[in-house]
């Protein structure tokens, strides 16, 4: 009885221990942040490309989709995460429809490990409508030189067209009042 129940006893912290060494190692994410963003037509914004819960990431390559029905890029420009840790050599490209850019560390003997941003994609808002921005195709790589496995989540932009201004409106009502009182006292009288 004695042993049956430390073979119990002894089952439950094993148990315990895989369950919580497997939480300790999330999978790392690739993600944009924000991921759902609403602009103006004409308006600039900016999107970060995001990595979350990466161990040893040494070089990071990416193939990114956009609707250039919707979006313009503008700039790409290198995140803090990888330049962190050393110095880095980032290159970042642009054609209708997709953006391509490649980061490594150039003078660490290991890669960076946690959280932080990997770029910042600056778009305009061309028409109303929505994009998808999505990860069409990625690569990570360790300070070994082997595959890191993550998930990509996507993100979207919807695109609307301006509101008048509240100021502008009351502006144009005052000015459309003052109109017609001014040609009720200018009107003769019969």
């Amino acid at each position: 009885m004695i042993n049956q129940t430390r073979r119990r006893a002894s089952f439950a912290a094993g148990m315990l221990t895989v369950l919580t060494s497997l939480s300790a190692h999330a999978v790392p994410i690739l993600e944009f942040a924000p991921s759902d963003s609403v602009v103006v037509v004409g308006d600039s914004f900016s999107v970060d490309v995001f990595a979350s819960d990466f161990t040893d990431l040494f070089t990071f390559q990416a193939l990114l989709f956009y609707d250039p029905t919707f979006l313009s890029p503008n700039a790409i420009t290198e995140g803090s995460f990888l330049s962190g840790a050393g110095t880095t050599a980032f290159f970042g490209d642009f054609s209708a429809g997709n953006i391509v850019f490649i980061n490594l560390l150039l003078d660490s003997a290991v890669g960076v490990s946690g959280s932080g941003q990997l770029a910042t994609l600056n778009f305009t808002a061309l028409a109303p409508g929505t994009s998808s921005l999505t990860f069409a195709d990625f690569l990570l790589l360790n300070s070994a030189g082997e595959l890191i496995d993550a998930e990509a989540r996507n993100g979207t932009v919807i695109a609307s067209i301006p509101e008048p201004n509240s100021l502008a409106l009351v502006a144009i009502g005052l000015l459309a009042g003052c109109f017609v009182l001014r040609s009720k006292l200018w009107l003769p009288r019969a």
